[in-house]
């Protein structure tokens, strides 16, 4: 079973995540630069904020720092009212401890990450739930995080709908599935998270259908799918997905892209919908709404929302970019103009006539009068 646990756990919290940025820095660094001065107060904005920089400074330091395994299962006990004895307290914390490593691994592998704090929600010491938004190469994430006594004690991808007590909660349901059936094994569970990680996409059907029904369901399973999904949108679904899709209509952010592509936007917007509302707030969510408005041909409502990006997030390129390529699209080109002018002075973005060629909209913008004063501005 803990086969199978670190091998879900390493694919599905690894959605957007990223290496660590080479430094030297050291915790107790870290830690000075962020206390000079006043004393911050504990789940104060100004804690979050400072976490959102430590995050950026040195990402696994920072985690680390916070993290607290005893806490991390009290906190677990109080959730599940467990009554351990001194031998089932060891195994919880073994299995416990090698989630939280899995699951920093995964944080820590592949190219550059921006931090963003969003938003924490009130509570009472010793609980609360701030959220941050992930930016790395391979697109963006955002992240809940669970804090108990001051310390983290879950990291949940509000994207993938999977966290590490999600992950507990899955170690529960083999339990009981195996206490049921004694005779089957759920070797293949394992298997089916390897060969998505492994973008294997033959082998990860043959495992998914030979997973009991009940773990073909199992939101873990379907957040293995929606990530192979994601990887290679040409793929072909595993019929029973598909037949659960279309009669189920689940709502989850992870299906966000699914229901894009089946051009159901009403369904996809719903999914986006469920995020927190301080997420969803965020200028990386209205941009991606706007982008579904446009998609339904609600193109007002599409641009609307784009200038209130601009105007509340106005150091944040994400709405003007998405208003760039609207503008474009509508035959507004002094719009654009003055677009990628903001952009370039900015954010230091500069585009070239290759970056305009590649798609429709921009080979039509490039023999406009507004593309040579662009060029004219940024040579």
């Amino acid at each position: 079973m803990r086969f199978i646990l670190l091998s879900c756990v390493a694919l599905l919290l690894s959605a957007c995540a990223s290496d660590p940025q080479g430094s030297n820095t050291s915790q107790h660094q870290v830690q000075d630069n962020l206390t000079q001065g006043n004393p911050v107060a504990l789940y104060s904005e100004r804690y979050f904020l400072n976490f959102a920089l430590a995050l950026n400074q040195d990402n696994e330091t920072a985690l680390r720092e916070h993290i607290d395994i005893q806490k991390s299962l009290d906190y677990l006990q109080q959730q599940y009212q467990l009554n351990l004895n001194a031998q089932q307290t060891e195994d919880l914390t073994e299995t416990y401890s090698s989630i939280v490593e899995s699951t920093l691994a995964a944080l820590f592998k592949s190219g550059e990450r921006q931090w963003k704090y969003i938003a924490s929600e009130a509570s009472s010491e010793p609980l609360t739930v701030s959220y941050y938004r992930l930016v790395t190469q391979q697109g963006c994430a955002y992240y809940r995080f669970i804090w108990f006594e001051g310390a983290i004690v879950d990291m949940f991808n509000l994207n993938t709908g999977v966290g590490v007590q999600d992950t507990f909660d899955l170690v529960v349901d083999i339990d009981s599935y195996q206490r049921q059936h004694p005779q089957q094994q759920l070797e293949r569970l394992g298997d089916f998270f390897n060969y998505v990680r492994q973008d294997n996409l033959i082998q990860m059907m043959f495992a998914y259908n030979d997973l009991p029904k009940t773990f073909k369901f199992h939101d873990m399973v379907l957040s293995g799918i929606m990530q192979a999904y994601r990887e290679n949108p040409q793929m072909v679904l595993p019929a029973p997905f598909v037949i659960y899709m279309k009669k189920q209509q689940p709502i989850h952010p992870r299906y966000f892209a699914y229901y894009y592509d089946q051009q159901e936007y009403d369904l996809a917007e719903a999914c986006l919908r469920a995020l927190p509302q301080s997420v969803l707030a965020d200028v990386r969510i209205q941009t991606e709404l706007a982008g579904l408005y446009r998609a339904k041909g609600e193109l007002n409502q599409a641009e609307a929302l784009l200038v209130e990006g601009v105007l509340n997030f106005p150091n944040e390129s994400f709405a003007y970019l998405e208003l760039l390529d609207s503008s474009m699209a509508s035959g507004e080109y002094q719009q654009a103009e003055l677009l990628l002018k903001v952009l370039y002075d900015r954010f230091e973005l500069a585009f070239n006539r290759a970056d305009f060629v590649r798609f429709s909209a921009g080979r039509e913008f490039v023999k406009s009068l507004q593309y040579q004063h662009y060029q004219d501005y940024i040579d």
